[in-house]
């Protein structure tokens, strides 16, 4: 009888270690990875994959590699996607900065600049450009955006590649149409500037 109570004690504690373990297996697969946080100018250089968030406080951040999250920059500073760079969520710029994104470069997300910083698109965009201080949106010749374009401010709005969506301004920035775009859907001056094509 003393021999059935250990052999019966044995899988009954394996059975709770198990358990334990899914528990804890579970609760963790929940938990989203933790963003990177950067002070000052970083480089996440060619070769190199970052699979979190990236947030940068005053500082520049240059994406030679790849960002596999989003990435979100505060105070002085910009965000520099290099022509061989490329981040799969979108682009945040809070401050006066600016947001590049080369000419071979990528970005899966909508960039989103939110003061008077400049947004210049030379590469490929996944979704919207949406400027809401007075800094200008270039998109070059070989861009390729798959999404809209939004200036509401009194920034300027120069075309010069593809979009697929719609591109409208709001403020008083004139919206420059060149020879080279190619606009799918409406183009659209809401404020005070012109529409002038080239």
């Amino acid at each position: 009888m003393y021999q059935g109570r250990i052999l019966l004690r044995i899988p009954l504690r394996i059975a709770a270690m198990t358990a334990a373990v899914f528990a804890l297996l579970a609760v963790s697969a929940g938990v989203a990875a933790a963003d990177l946080v950067v002070r000052g100018d970083y480089t996440v250089r060619s070769g190199v994959t970052v699979d979190d968030n990236i947030k940068v406080y005053g500082g520049t951040l240059r994406v030679n590699g790849t960002v596999e999250g989003n990435v979100d920059q505060y105070a002085r500073g910009s965000v520099i996607v290099g022509s061989r760079g490329h981040v799969d969520g979108n682009i945040e710029e809070r401050d006066l900065g600016t947001v590049i994104v080369g000419r071979y470069a990528s970005v899966g997300g909508n960039i989103i600049e939110k003061s008077s910083g400049r947004v210049e698109v030379l590469g490929d965009l996944g979704g919207n450009i949406e400027e809401y201080g007075a800094g200008p949106v270039i998109v070059g010749r070989y861009a390729d955006v798959d999404g809209n374009v939004y200036e509401q401010r009194a920034g300027l709005v120069e075309i010069r590649g593809r979009v697929d969506g719609n591109v409208e301004e709001s403020g008083n920035g004139n919206l420059l149409i060149y020879r080279t775009a190619r606009i799918s859907g409406d183009v659209t001056e809401k404020g005070a500037g012109r529409i002038i094509r080239y």
